[in-house]
């Protein structure tokens, strides 16, 4: 069984994912339960999920969040939906930008399939923040520091901070995706940040950039619930650069 969240309002979808995740748990106490995200998931430990039967004959409940990011894993995906739609286990996905061929097939195959449309990415940053972007994009841990520090003594706060780090990290890894205008302009991406992002995607792996984006998603939700400073914890991630 599969129920599929897409579109740009990732937040909204992870959100009601989650929901889903806690409600069905709720029903199936005795699931077991697996969290998968790009640094966890590969071919192996899925082929495994797919066709184990948990103990005492307990449906496992798995749930992906962006697992899709590389051609490779699209690829899988694709090729294996059917056998994931008659698996006895329950599979949620949470997905931004798919292929019109493979949402064409998801829609086959999913028991619902729910679209979020939105902004993919906040627009109202202080001009001043965008000095940062350039410093993340160099990959110059110096000028990231200095530029970090500038932003706190003009006011902005940490999460604005982290924002635009973000921002730029999500636009680095779509570069490196994406090889047109075109494809840019129907994901809300204006031509001069997209060839600036092309232009500096070329200091970074795709594996650095979905590492850098995994790091600040960790620290984002550990310093809402009080683990981490938020400011403490962006200086550790951009000096581990």
């Amino acid at each position: 069984m599969i129920y599929f969240f897409y579109g740009e309002d990732n937040a909204k979808n992870v959100k009601k994912a989650t929901t889903l995740v806690q409600s069905l748990l709720r029903k199936k106490p005795d699931a077991s339960y697996f969290k998968l995200d790009t640094d966890s998931f590969n071919r192996a430990l899925f082929e495994e999920l797919l066709e184990s039967s948990a103990l005492f004959e307990s449906k496992y409940l798995i749930y992906g969040n962006n697992l899709l990011l590389t051609k490779e894993y699209e690829e899988y995906f694709e090729e294996n939906l059917k056998r994931i739609k008659d698996s006895p286990h329950i599979f949620i996905f949470v997905e931004q930008k798919l292929s019109a061929p493979l949402l064409k097939k998801i829609k086959l195959y999913a028991e619902k399939i729910h679209e979020e449309k939105g902004t993919l990415f906040r627009k109202e940053f202080s001009p001043g923040l965008f000095s940062l972007t350039d410093a993340l994009g160099e990959k110059n841990q110096k000028k990231i520091w200095k530029t970090l520090h500038e932003a706190y003594r003009n006011g902005n706060d940490s999460e604005e901070v982290f924002n635009i780090l973000v921002w730029q990290t999500k636009m680095l890894l779509i570069a490196k995706k994406i090889t047109s205008q075109k494809e840019a302009d129907e994901l809300g991406i204006k031509p001069f940040p997209f060839k600036k992002a092309c232009a500096y995607a070329k200091n970074f792996t795709e594996k650095e950039l979905q590492k850098l984006l995994k790091s600040f998603t960790t620290l984002i939700h550990e310093a809402r619930f009080g683990k981490k400073e938020l400011d403490l914890g962006i200086e550790y991630i951009i000096l581990s650069l």
